[in-house]
Protein backbone atom coordinates (compact mmCIF):
# COMPACT_ATOMS: atom_id res chain seq x y z
CA UNK A 1 0.00 0.00 0.00
CA UNK A 2 1.48 3.17 -1.15
CA UNK A 3 0.35 6.48 1.38
CA UNK A 4 2.63 9.25 0.07
CA UNK A 5 5.56 9.42 -2.31
CA UNK A 6 7.56 11.92 -0.45
CA UNK A 7 10.68 10.55 2.17
CA UNK A 8 11.62 12.36 5.26
CA UNK A 9 15.20 10.47 6.87
CA UNK A 10 15.59 11.67 10.01
CA UNK A 11 19.36 10.81 11.90
CA UNK A 12 19.96 9.05 14.60
CA UNK A 13 18.85 11.26 17.75
CA UNK A 14 17.22 13.83 15.95
CA UNK A 15 13.59 14.65 17.40
CA UNK A 16 10.67 12.89 15.38
CA UNK A 17 8.65 16.16 14.76
CA UNK A 18 12.12 17.61 13.00
CA UNK A 19 10.88 16.25 9.88
CA UNK A 20 7.62 17.20 8.64
CA UNK A 21 7.48 20.69 10.23
CA UNK A 22 7.83 22.72 7.12
CA UNK A 23 4.27 21.48 5.64
CA UNK A 24 1.87 24.43 5.07
CA UNK A 25 -0.71 22.44 6.14
CA UNK A 26 1.14 22.04 9.84
CA UNK A 27 1.82 25.55 9.32
CA UNK A 28 -1.82 26.44 9.27
CA UNK A 29 -2.82 23.79 11.92
CA UNK A 30 0.45 25.46 14.41
CA UNK A 31 -0.96 28.81 13.81
CA UNK A 32 -4.77 27.93 14.48
CA UNK A 33 -3.64 26.14 17.63
CA UNK A 34 -1.75 29.38 18.82
CA UNK A 35 -4.39 31.52 17.72
CA UNK A 36 -7.07 29.74 19.88
CA UNK A 37 -4.84 29.58 22.84
CA UNK A 38 -4.62 33.26 22.92
CA UNK A 39 -8.33 33.47 23.33
CA UNK A 40 -9.23 34.70 26.76
CA UNK A 41 -10.01 32.00 28.78
CA UNK A 42 -13.99 33.00 29.41
CA UNK A 43 -14.17 33.34 25.76
CA UNK A 44 -13.03 29.72 24.49
CA UNK A 45 -15.99 27.89 25.28
CA UNK A 46 -17.27 29.46 22.57
CA UNK A 47 -14.57 28.37 20.21
CA UNK A 48 -13.84 24.92 21.59
CA UNK A 49 -16.32 23.01 20.27
CA UNK A 50 -14.84 23.90 16.55
CA UNK A 51 -11.50 23.30 18.09
CA UNK A 52 -12.59 20.13 18.82
CA UNK A 53 -13.62 19.15 15.57
CA UNK A 54 -10.98 20.28 14.17
CA UNK A 55 -8.74 17.98 16.06
CA UNK A 56 -10.55 15.01 15.59
CA UNK A 57 -10.64 15.40 11.41
CA UNK A 58 -7.07 16.57 11.68
CA UNK A 59 -6.11 13.04 14.00
CA UNK A 60 -8.30 11.06 10.82
CA UNK A 61 -5.19 11.32 8.90
CA UNK A 62 -2.15 10.85 11.20
CA UNK A 63 1.77 10.52 10.61
CA UNK A 64 3.20 7.46 9.45
CA UNK A 65 6.69 6.91 10.95
CA UNK A 66 9.21 3.82 10.66
CA UNK A 67 11.29 4.03 13.66
CA UNK A 68 14.17 1.75 13.87
CA UNK A 69 16.97 0.79 15.95
CA UNK A 70 17.81 -1.70 19.11
CA UNK A 71 15.72 -2.54 21.82
CA UNK A 72 17.00 -0.59 24.83
CA UNK A 73 17.13 -3.06 27.19
CA UNK A 74 18.27 -6.06 24.90
CA UNK A 75 19.93 -4.31 22.18
CA UNK A 76 18.38 -6.41 19.55
CA UNK A 77 17.38 -4.92 16.23
CA UNK A 78 13.60 -3.85 16.02
CA UNK A 79 11.27 -1.56 13.88
CA UNK A 80 7.98 -0.35 14.68
CA UNK A 81 5.82 1.32 12.57
CA UNK A 82 3.87 4.43 14.44
CA UNK A 83 0.81 5.83 13.22
CA UNK A 84 1.43 9.34 15.32
CA UNK A 85 -1.79 12.08 16.15
CA UNK A 86 0.40 13.88 18.32
CA UNK A 87 4.24 14.84 18.78
CA UNK A 88 3.77 14.45 22.87
CA UNK A 89 3.01 10.73 22.56
CA UNK A 90 5.10 10.08 19.88
CA UNK A 91 8.25 10.94 21.00
CA UNK A 92 7.15 9.46 23.91
CA UNK A 93 6.81 6.20 22.43
CA UNK A 94 10.20 6.03 20.63
CA UNK A 95 12.13 7.32 23.86
CA UNK A 96 10.16 4.14 25.68
CA UNK A 97 11.44 1.63 22.54
CA UNK A 98 14.63 2.90 22.05
CA UNK A 99 16.15 5.63 24.12
CA UNK A 100 18.36 7.75 22.41
CA UNK A 101 19.56 5.96 19.69
CA UNK A 102 17.03 5.43 16.70
CA UNK A 103 16.52 5.89 13.15
CA UNK A 104 13.04 7.34 11.76
CA UNK A 105 11.63 7.84 8.61
CA UNK A 106 8.16 9.81 8.18
CA UNK A 107 6.88 8.46 4.98
CA UNK A 108 3.21 10.52 4.92
CA UNK A 109 -0.57 10.24 6.32
CA UNK A 110 -2.73 7.53 6.13
CA UNK A 111 -6.31 7.32 6.89
CA UNK A 112 -7.17 5.64 9.89
CA UNK A 113 -9.69 3.06 8.48
CA UNK A 114 -7.20 1.75 6.13
CA UNK A 115 -4.39 1.61 8.85
CA UNK A 116 -4.38 -2.23 9.92
CA UNK A 117 -5.93 -3.45 6.54
CA UNK A 118 -2.18 -3.98 5.54
CA UNK A 119 1.18 -2.15 5.86
CA UNK A 120 2.80 -0.03 3.72
CA UNK A 121 5.19 -1.32 1.65
CA UNK A 122 7.93 0.75 3.41
CA UNK A 123 6.63 -0.67 7.30
CA UNK A 124 6.90 -4.50 5.36
CA UNK A 125 9.84 -5.50 7.90
CA UNK A 126 8.23 -4.40 11.55
CA UNK A 127 7.51 -6.32 13.79
CA UNK A 128 5.21 -3.80 15.85
CA UNK A 129 2.40 -1.47 14.96
CA UNK A 130 1.60 1.44 17.02
CA UNK A 131 -1.21 3.70 16.45
CA UNK A 132 -1.71 7.01 18.67
CA UNK A 133 -5.75 7.14 18.31
CA UNK A 134 -8.67 9.28 19.74
CA UNK A 135 -10.96 7.28 21.57
CA UNK A 136 -13.74 8.07 19.10
CA UNK A 137 -12.10 6.77 16.19
CA UNK A 138 -11.27 3.23 17.73
CA UNK A 139 -14.54 1.80 15.53
CA UNK A 140 -12.89 2.92 12.58
CA UNK A 141 -9.96 0.62 13.17
CA UNK A 142 -11.79 -2.50 13.42
CA UNK A 143 -12.73 -4.89 16.25
CA UNK A 144 -9.11 -7.17 15.70
CA UNK A 145 -7.32 -4.09 15.03
CA UNK A 146 -4.90 -4.83 18.19
CA UNK A 147 -5.25 -4.35 22.14
CA UNK A 148 -5.74 -0.91 23.96
CA UNK A 149 -3.18 0.58 25.70
CA UNK A 150 -4.18 4.14 27.60
CA UNK A 151 -2.10 6.95 26.53
CA UNK A 152 -2.42 7.79 30.38
CA UNK A 153 -4.77 6.44 33.35
CA UNK A 154 -5.94 8.61 36.04
CA UNK A 155 -6.49 7.87 39.61
CA UNK A 156 -7.39 9.00 43.04
CA UNK A 157 -6.67 8.79 46.37
CA UNK A 158 -8.88 8.72 49.42
CA UNK A 159 -8.46 11.22 52.24
CA UNK A 160 -8.03 10.98 55.21
CA UNK A 161 -5.21 8.66 54.49
CA UNK A 162 -5.89 5.09 55.72
CA UNK A 163 -3.46 3.79 58.87
CA UNK A 164 -2.77 1.05 56.67
CA UNK A 165 -1.58 3.37 54.43
CA UNK A 166 -0.02 5.38 56.59
CA UNK A 167 1.62 2.83 58.11
CA UNK A 168 4.01 1.43 54.57
CA UNK A 169 7.09 1.45 55.05
CA UNK A 170 7.63 3.47 51.62
CA UNK A 171 5.49 6.07 53.36
CA UNK A 172 7.58 6.08 56.52
CA UNK A 173 10.88 6.19 54.69
CA UNK A 174 9.74 9.79 52.55
CA UNK A 175 8.86 11.37 56.52
CA UNK A 176 11.98 10.57 57.15
CA UNK A 177 13.79 11.66 54.86
CA UNK A 178 11.48 15.07 55.96
CA UNK A 179 12.42 15.08 59.37
CA UNK A 180 16.42 14.01 58.16
CA UNK A 181 16.57 17.11 55.40
CA UNK A 182 14.98 19.71 57.56
CA UNK A 183 11.97 20.36 54.94
CA UNK A 184 9.06 22.47 55.86
CA UNK A 185 6.20 24.03 53.45
CA UNK A 186 4.24 26.70 53.72
CA UNK A 187 0.99 27.46 51.87
CA UNK A 188 0.24 30.66 49.95
CA UNK A 189 -1.78 32.45 47.51
CA UNK A 190 0.23 35.36 47.03
CA UNK A 191 0.87 35.90 43.49
CA UNK A 192 4.04 36.80 43.40
CA UNK A 193 5.07 33.16 45.04
CA UNK A 194 2.76 31.83 42.26
CA UNK A 195 5.12 33.50 39.13
CA UNK A 196 8.19 32.29 40.96
CA UNK A 197 6.98 29.06 40.92
CA UNK A 198 5.98 29.27 37.31
CA UNK A 199 9.08 30.25 35.89
CA UNK A 200 12.03 29.05 38.26
CA UNK A 201 10.45 25.92 39.41
CA UNK A 202 7.59 24.39 36.95
CA UNK A 203 9.12 25.11 33.70
CA UNK A 204 12.36 24.31 34.33
CA UNK A 205 11.51 20.68 36.06
CA UNK A 206 9.18 19.90 32.82
CA UNK A 207 11.81 20.79 30.33
CA UNK A 208 14.84 18.98 31.84
CA UNK A 209 12.37 15.64 32.88
CA UNK A 210 10.82 15.39 29.74
CA UNK A 211 12.71 17.07 27.16
CA UNK A 212 11.38 17.59 23.83
CA UNK A 213 8.38 15.46 25.05
CA UNK A 214 6.92 18.23 27.55
CA UNK A 215 3.90 19.47 27.59
CA UNK A 216 4.20 22.74 29.29
CA UNK A 217 1.06 24.75 29.65
CA UNK A 218 1.07 28.90 29.93
CA UNK A 219 0.75 30.72 32.87
CA UNK A 220 -2.51 31.74 32.07
CA UNK A 221 -3.90 27.92 32.14
CA UNK A 222 -2.27 26.87 35.41
CA UNK A 223 -3.19 30.71 36.94
CA UNK A 224 -6.70 29.28 36.62
CA UNK A 225 -5.98 26.54 38.50
CA UNK A 226 -4.31 28.67 41.39
CA UNK A 227 -6.89 30.97 41.52
CA UNK A 228 -9.39 28.44 42.21
CA UNK A 229 -6.82 26.86 44.75
CA UNK A 230 -3.18 27.78 46.49
CA UNK A 231 0.19 27.05 46.21
CA UNK A 232 2.01 24.43 48.54
CA UNK A 233 5.93 25.49 48.90
CA UNK A 234 8.57 23.46 50.21
CA UNK A 235 11.76 25.06 51.73
CA UNK A 236 15.13 23.75 53.19
CA UNK A 237 16.84 26.15 55.61
CA UNK A 238 14.64 29.03 54.12
CA UNK A 239 14.97 28.15 50.50
CA UNK A 240 12.75 27.09 48.30
CA UNK A 241 13.53 24.03 46.44
CA UNK A 242 9.82 22.70 44.95
CA UNK A 243 6.27 23.05 45.12
CA UNK A 244 2.68 22.14 43.99
CA UNK A 245 -0.50 23.97 43.01
CA UNK A 246 -4.08 22.30 44.79
CA UNK A 247 -6.96 23.33 43.11
CA UNK A 248 -10.89 22.76 45.00
CA UNK A 249 -14.20 21.62 43.39
CA UNK A 250 -16.24 20.76 45.75
CA UNK A 251 -15.25 17.26 48.14
CA UNK A 252 -12.09 17.09 45.60
CA UNK A 253 -8.45 17.98 45.46
CA UNK A 254 -6.32 18.33 42.57
CA UNK A 255 -2.58 18.92 42.10
CA UNK A 256 -1.50 18.43 38.41
CA UNK A 257 1.54 21.03 38.34
CA UNK A 258 4.43 20.29 40.36
CA UNK A 259 8.18 21.77 39.72
CA UNK A 260 11.49 22.16 41.40
CA UNK A 261 13.65 24.55 41.69
CA UNK A 262 15.68 25.08 38.34
CA UNK A 263 15.01 21.40 37.37
CA UNK A 264 17.86 20.82 39.73
CA UNK A 265 18.42 16.42 40.22
CA UNK A 266 19.97 17.25 43.47
CA UNK A 267 16.79 18.57 44.71
CA UNK A 268 14.63 15.60 42.99
CA UNK A 269 17.20 13.09 44.57
CA UNK A 270 17.13 14.53 47.68
CA UNK A 271 13.41 13.74 47.75
CA UNK A 272 11.86 17.49 46.98
CA UNK A 273 8.81 15.89 45.03
CA UNK A 274 8.14 13.31 47.21
CA UNK A 275 8.07 15.89 50.14
CA UNK A 276 5.64 17.74 47.75
CA UNK A 277 3.06 15.22 47.77
CA UNK A 278 3.73 14.36 51.27
CA UNK A 279 3.17 18.07 52.32
CA UNK A 280 0.20 18.41 50.32
CA UNK A 281 -1.66 15.38 51.44
CA UNK A 282 -1.19 16.32 55.07
CA UNK A 283 -2.53 19.82 54.67
CA UNK A 284 -5.23 18.15 52.59
CA UNK A 285 -6.43 15.96 55.50
CA UNK A 286 -6.78 19.41 57.32
CA UNK A 287 -9.53 20.45 54.92
CA UNK A 288 -13.18 18.66 54.10
CA UNK A 289 -11.44 17.24 50.96
CA UNK A 290 -12.25 13.53 51.04
CA UNK A 291 -10.48 13.14 47.51
CA UNK A 292 -7.23 13.95 45.85
CA UNK A 293 -6.94 13.58 42.32
CA UNK A 294 -3.35 12.43 41.70
CA UNK A 295 -3.57 13.55 38.05
CA UNK A 296 -2.21 11.20 34.64
CA UNK A 297 0.20 8.56 34.68
CA UNK A 298 1.62 6.67 31.75
CA UNK A 299 0.28 3.56 31.15
CA UNK A 300 3.14 1.44 31.65
CA UNK A 301 3.84 -0.62 34.91
CA UNK A 302 7.52 0.45 34.74
CA UNK A 303 6.75 3.76 35.03
CA UNK A 304 8.29 5.41 37.67
CA UNK A 305 5.51 8.11 38.46
CA UNK A 306 2.35 5.24 38.15
CA UNK A 307 4.89 3.46 40.55
CA UNK A 308 5.47 6.16 43.22
CA UNK A 309 1.80 7.03 43.33
CA UNK A 310 0.92 3.52 44.56
CA UNK A 311 2.51 3.92 47.81
CA UNK A 312 -0.10 6.41 48.73
CA UNK A 313 -2.87 4.44 47.21
CA UNK A 314 -3.42 5.44 44.31
CA UNK A 315 -6.05 3.87 42.56
CA UNK A 316 -6.84 4.06 38.84
CA UNK A 317 -10.27 4.77 37.82
CA UNK A 318 -10.09 6.01 35.09
CA UNK A 319 -8.27 7.02 31.20
CA UNK A 320 -7.77 9.98 29.30
CA UNK A 321 -9.42 9.81 25.44
CA UNK A 322 -6.15 9.11 23.91
CA UNK A 323 -4.74 5.48 23.07
CA UNK A 324 -2.27 3.28 22.05
CA UNK A 325 -3.59 0.99 19.65
CA UNK A 326 -0.91 -1.59 19.60
CA UNK A 327 -0.48 -5.36 17.63
CA UNK A 328 2.23 -7.56 17.26
CA UNK A 329 3.07 -8.36 13.42
CA UNK A 330 6.12 -10.37 13.78
CA UNK A 331 6.95 -12.82 16.62
CA UNK A 332 10.69 -11.60 17.11
CA UNK A 333 13.03 -12.45 20.07
CA UNK A 334 13.27 -8.36 19.59
CA UNK A 335 9.42 -8.06 20.10
CA UNK A 336 9.44 -10.40 23.09
CA UNK A 337 12.25 -8.43 24.46
CA UNK A 338 9.98 -4.99 24.08
CA UNK A 339 7.23 -6.79 25.85
CA UNK A 340 9.08 -8.41 28.47
CA UNK A 341 10.98 -5.52 29.54
CA UNK A 342 7.92 -2.88 29.08
CA UNK A 343 4.90 -4.34 31.21
CA UNK A 344 1.31 -2.83 30.62
CA UNK A 345 -1.84 -1.85 31.04
CA UNK A 346 -4.73 -3.01 28.54
CA UNK A 347 -8.26 -1.69 29.19
CA UNK A 348 -11.33 -4.09 28.20
CA UNK A 349 -14.44 -2.77 28.61
CA UNK A 350 -14.09 0.18 30.69
CA UNK A 351 -11.99 -2.41 32.77
CA UNK A 352 -7.95 -2.27 33.44
CA UNK A 353 -5.34 -5.47 33.71
CA UNK A 354 -2.31 -5.22 34.36
CA UNK A 355 -0.13 -7.79 31.57
CA UNK A 356 3.54 -9.00 32.10
CA UNK A 357 5.36 -11.20 29.87
CA UNK A 358 7.71 -14.17 30.99
CA UNK A 359 10.27 -16.42 29.23
CA UNK A 360 8.28 -19.49 28.89
CA UNK A 361 11.56 -21.81 29.50
CA UNK A 362 10.94 -21.91 32.67
CA UNK A 363 6.80 -22.05 34.54
CA UNK A 364 6.36 -19.18 37.14
CA UNK A 365 6.85 -20.11 40.55
CA UNK A 366 4.62 -18.78 43.48
CA UNK A 367 7.43 -16.89 44.34
CA UNK A 368 7.96 -15.32 41.34
CA UNK A 369 3.82 -14.44 41.34
CA UNK A 370 4.02 -12.79 44.31
CA UNK A 371 7.38 -10.92 43.25
CA UNK A 372 5.44 -9.51 40.41
CA UNK A 373 2.44 -8.57 42.51
CA UNK A 374 4.57 -6.73 44.90
CA UNK A 375 5.75 -5.04 41.83
CA UNK A 376 3.08 -3.94 39.53
CA UNK A 377 -0.21 -4.35 41.57
CA UNK A 378 -1.92 -1.32 41.59
CA UNK A 379 -5.99 -0.35 43.01
CA UNK A 380 -8.21 -0.06 40.37
CA UNK A 381 -6.71 -3.14 38.04
CA UNK A 382 -9.01 -6.22 37.92
CA UNK A 383 -6.47 -8.78 37.08
CA UNK A 384 -2.44 -8.79 36.38
CA UNK A 385 -2.38 -11.47 33.77
CA UNK A 386 1.29 -13.43 33.54
CA UNK A 387 1.90 -14.22 30.21
CA UNK A 388 4.45 -17.11 29.18
CA UNK A 389 6.02 -17.46 25.97
CA UNK A 390 5.52 -20.39 24.27
CA UNK A 391 9.55 -21.51 22.57
CA UNK A 392 7.77 -21.04 19.17
CA UNK A 393 5.95 -18.51 17.46
CA UNK A 394 2.85 -20.26 17.81
CA UNK A 395 0.24 -20.47 20.84
CA UNK A 396 -0.70 -23.31 22.52
CA UNK A 397 -3.97 -25.23 23.33
CA UNK A 398 -3.06 -27.76 25.93
CA UNK A 399 -4.35 -27.60 29.32
CA UNK A 400 -0.96 -26.80 31.83
CA UNK A 401 -0.09 -28.05 34.78
CA UNK A 402 -1.86 -27.14 37.94
CA UNK A 403 -0.31 -24.10 39.74
CA UNK A 404 1.89 -25.35 43.13
CA UNK A 405 -0.34 -24.32 46.00
CA UNK A 406 0.75 -21.72 47.73
CA UNK A 407 0.14 -22.65 51.03
CA UNK A 408 1.14 -26.53 51.00
CA UNK A 409 0.52 -26.98 54.68
CA UNK A 410 -3.26 -26.73 54.13
CA UNK A 411 -3.22 -23.02 55.54
CA UNK A 412 -5.92 -20.73 54.62
CA UNK A 413 -4.65 -17.76 52.72
CA UNK A 414 -4.02 -15.08 54.82
CA UNK A 415 -6.11 -11.65 54.03
CA UNK A 416 -5.30 -9.61 51.56
CA UNK A 417 -2.76 -12.22 49.88
CA UNK A 418 -4.02 -12.52 46.15
CA UNK A 419 -4.70 -15.89 44.35
CA UNK A 420 -3.71 -17.42 41.07
CA UNK A 421 -5.60 -18.94 38.74
CA UNK A 422 -4.47 -20.73 34.80
CA UNK A 423 -6.41 -18.85 32.22
CA UNK A 424 -7.82 -21.35 29.45
CA UNK A 425 -6.97 -19.96 26.16
CA UNK A 426 -10.16 -18.69 25.57
CA UNK A 427 -10.51 -16.44 28.30
CA UNK A 428 -6.99 -14.77 28.04
CA UNK A 429 -7.71 -14.60 23.66
CA UNK A 430 -10.67 -12.55 25.05
CA UNK A 431 -8.49 -10.27 26.50
CA UNK A 432 -5.14 -9.85 25.10
CA UNK A 433 -5.84 -11.60 21.84
CA UNK A 434 -5.88 -8.70 19.65
CA UNK A 435 -1.85 -8.52 20.36
CA UNK A 436 -1.32 -10.50 17.58
CA UNK A 437 1.19 -12.97 15.96
CA UNK A 438 2.81 -13.67 19.64
CA UNK A 439 3.62 -17.03 21.07
CA UNK A 440 1.67 -17.44 24.22
CA UNK A 441 2.34 -20.89 25.93
CA UNK A 442 0.26 -19.99 29.02
CA UNK A 443 -1.55 -17.21 30.97
CA UNK A 444 -1.72 -17.16 34.72
CA UNK A 445 -4.11 -14.49 36.32
CA UNK A 446 -2.90 -12.53 39.53
CA UNK A 447 -6.66 -11.92 41.32
CA UNK A 448 -6.76 -9.56 44.19
CA UNK A 449 -8.51 -10.51 47.34
CA UNK A 450 -10.79 -7.44 46.95
CA UNK A 451 -11.93 -7.02 43.44
CA UNK A 452 -9.53 -3.95 41.94
CA UNK A 453 -8.14 -3.62 45.38
CA UNK A 454 -3.92 -5.53 45.95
Amino acid sequence: MTIANRETHVPDGVPLDAAPSRSPRRRLYRFAKTLYRAIPRPLRALAYPIAAKSVLIRRLRPEVWIIAGEEQVSHLPLSVCLYAATNENRIYLQNLIFGSSFRARYIGRIWLWNAFTGLPEAAKGCSIVIADVHDRHLKLMGARAGIIIPAWVRGYVDLPRSPAVIRRDSVKDIQRRIRREGLEFEVTRDLQSFDYFYQNMHVPYLKGRYGDSAVVSSREEIKAQFDNGELILVKKKGEYISGAIVSYQGELASFPYLGVLDGRWEFVAGGAISASYEFVLQHLETTSCRKANFGQSRAFLNDGVLRFKKKYGYEIVNSTIHKFLTKVVSDTNATRAFLRNNPFIVERSGKFYGVVFLDGEVPPTPQTLQEINKQHSHAGLLKILVCSFSPDATTKSEVPKPLPDLNPDGSSRPPGQPHYEYLSQAEWMSLIGELGAIGIDNVIAICPDVEGKP
